[in-house]
């Protein structure tokens, strides 16, 4: 039976005031005018935005659970907090890691795919490294860094085919054939961790590599060799538009007056917010990791972010989808459309979800409920409410 939603609906090209959405059979089947007429199975969310199901593309954990546990539980309860924070589609992310890890990772997701009814949808997987360039590790772990090898590569993948997108220092991968390799599967090539010149950069790009991971996090500025002077991979970013970027609008990794440039100067077309949450998202401030985490990388929760324990640099974030929405609008001058753009059509345009991101008949009935205030009201992914207050 068709169900449908009254509220303030976005797109998240347009806002339809005492607008409806109705879906039925997990696809959308109306999207427009609120249509007093048809009472059977309406939910009136008062003056709550009803927007598309938002879609997080780089995220480790949540809920003290980490996806690098490599147990499906891990994988359900991290993937249960996010949907109850605004999240219907995220991609698990796995670390630089040992290949033993990668493996449990990749059975632990088939598993919690099959188990999944309370949490955020999980089409496929994010691999974070390991091949990276070790002047821009951050937070990954060193020892197990390695360059992009065919046969290594090739046997990952064997594995699991549920890769969707693989984040590599593009100036280790030796004449760009991973990136080519990549581009041939359909797994989305982004440049991360990375020292890469302009140059390099650019021919990445012609090789397949598209995107940008946690934009100004691990990656390459304007460097000086013998007095002169080289753009790197942040300047590749603005030089070079086609590049999409990812940003960490969680207030710590990048300031207010950083997220207004980023967006003036990129536009929410090619700007995808992702929380890059780490297992502690969810947890209570002070809070230090156990010794026995995931390859024993000890964090603390302090100041709203989660920090390597020696404080030299960040870990990763503590956010979720509804507070990068919130953030972009109170601090980044944004719009809430282009705000809610940035966390649903653009990352599933980047990542070829070709019925995800926008509210239109046919597609997947995905949608994030939240209020005017920025606090979820519901997550429905697939049409099946997976969170509702």
């Amino acid at each position: 039976m068709e169900k449908r939603l009254v509220g303030t609906v976005i797109t998240p090209y347009r806002m339809i005031k005492q607008g409806e959405v109705a879906y039925e059979n997990g696809k959308f089947t109306y999207v427009g005018p609120f249509r007093s007429n048809i009472h059977e199975k309406t939910e009136d969310m008062g003056d709550a935005y009803v927007a598309p199901g938002f879609i997080d593309i780089h995220v480790h954990g949540g809920g003290g659970r980490d996806f690098a546990e490599g147990t499906p539980e891990a994988m359900l309860v991290a993937a249960k907090y996010h949907a109850q924070n605004g999240t219907a589609v995220l991609l698990p992310t796995a670390s630089t890691s040992p290949d033993a890890v990668y493996f449990k990772f990749f059975e632990a997701y088939k598993q919690a795919v099959k188990e999944n009814t309370e949490g955020a949808e999980m089409p496929g997987l994010h691999m974070e490294g390991p091949n990276f360039a070790l002047a821009q590790v951050g937070a990954q772990d060193p020892r197990y860094v390695i360059p992009p090898q065919k046969e290594w590569y090739e046997n990952i993948y064997s594995k699991c085919n549920d890769i969707l997108r693989w984040d590599v220092a593009a100036e280790r991968d030796e004449n760009m054939e991973f990136g080519r390799w990549l581009n041939d599967r359909g797994i989305l090539a982004s440049i991360g961790h990375s020292d890469a010149t302009l140059e390099e950069a650019i021919l990445a790009y012609e090789s397949g590599y598209t995107h940008l991971t946690h934009f100004y996090s691990g990656m390459s500025a304007l460097v000086r060799r013998k007095s002169y002077r080289f753009p790197g991979l942040i300047e590749a970013g603005y030089m070079h538009n086609d590049f999409t970027v990812e940003i960490i609008a969680d207030g710590s990794h990048l300031p207010p007056s950083l997220l207004k440039h980023i967006y003036k100067a990129k536009g929410s077309d090619k700007i995808a917010l992702i929380t890059d949450a780490l297992a502690e998202a969810g947890l209570p401030e002070g809070t230090i990791s156990p010794p026995d985490a995931p390859l024993d990388r000890q964090h603390i929760i302090e100041d709203g972010v989660c920090k390597m324990l020696d404080r030299q640099c960040f870990a990763g974030s503590i956010a979720t989808t509804i507070r990068l929405v919130k953030n972009m609008v109170n601090d980044a001058d944004c719009g809430i459309l282009e705000a809610v753009k940035m966390m649903t059509a653009t990352p599933a345009k980047i990542m070829g979800f070709k019925k995800k991101g926008i509210l239109i008949p046919d597609n997947d009935a995905d949608i994030t409920v939240f209020s005017t205030e920025f606090a979820p009201c519901a997550t429905i992914v697939g049409g099946n409410t997976v969170f509702s207050k």
